[in-house]
């Protein structure tokens, strides 16, 4: 859309279809569920969520927490939570395409960051320091083992779905691959204390930052949970 009374419009229509599978409840939601993963074969990777985190502020590391509430506009508590937001310095090919400007109300795509920490690890190695959790702002890290070749979370394609939990309730979609950016590597960099490391943090961390993410079936997330990952339906 090229106007805010369209962008709120379909932001509407993109909240009220949210709240609808949030409504669900019991048997209903559940059967909801089974019949989207019934569409898929087996999934594509399995693995457990190794650490959980918020964002309150614009800078700095996400804060480990145990637990995360997922609700239909994003994560309880994170400061990215919502069904709209407004555009940034960091969506400047984004506005240079769509005509739009700074500070323009658009649909949330992007509430949740995840990142999987194979990657994280090969990124630490090419790098020479620590990629720790939390330092890519992320709000949920995955331990994934793949059974597919030459596949990876970051470049798992847009509506790929992500299970969560041994009751299989709640179910996140990946909306974008994720890239590094200086916003967040120049806190790590800061960090240790090597402006050296800025350009190389950005280098490495490409195809290895992970998923922008939204919430299809809302729910609760532990660290230690299961999760299994599916092609998008």
């Amino acid at each position: 859309p090229h106007n805010n009374k369209a962008t709120i419009f379909w932001s509407f229509c993109f909240t009220c279809s949210n709240l609808i599978l949030f409504c669900y409840s019991g048997r209903r939601k559940n059967t909801y569920i089974r019949e989207i993963l019934m569409s898929q074969r087996d999934p594509i990777a399995t693995g457990v969520i190794t650490w959980l985190g918020t964002n309150q502020t614009r800078k700095g590391f996400s804060r480990p927490r145990q637990r995360l509430i997922f609700r239909a506009d994003g994560i309880k508590g994170d400061r990215y939570r919502g069904f709209t937001r407004n555009l940034s310095g960091h969506d400047g090919p984004y506005i240079r395409r769509s005509g739009l400007e700074k500070r323009d109300v658009v649909v949330n795509h992007r509430p949740i960051t995840g990142a999987e920490e194979t990657e994280l690890e090969a990124a630490t190695r090419d790098i020479g320091q620590p990629v720790l959790p939390g330092m890519l702002r992320e709000n949920v890290i995955f331990l994934l083992k793949w059974n597919m070749h030459e596949i990876s979370f970051s470049t798992l394609p847009p509506r790929s779905l992500i299970v969560i939990g041994k009751k299989r309730g709640l179910i996140l979609e990946t909306t974008e691959e994720n890239s590094p950016c200086d916003g967040v590597a120049r806190p790590y960099a800061e960090h240790y204390g090597e402006k050296s490391l800025l350009p190389s943090f950005i280098k490495h961390l490409q195809h290895r930052r992970g998923q922008m993410i939204r919430v299809f079936s809302a729910g609760t997330a532990f660290v230690g949970d299961p999760v299994e990952v599916y092609w998008p339906v």
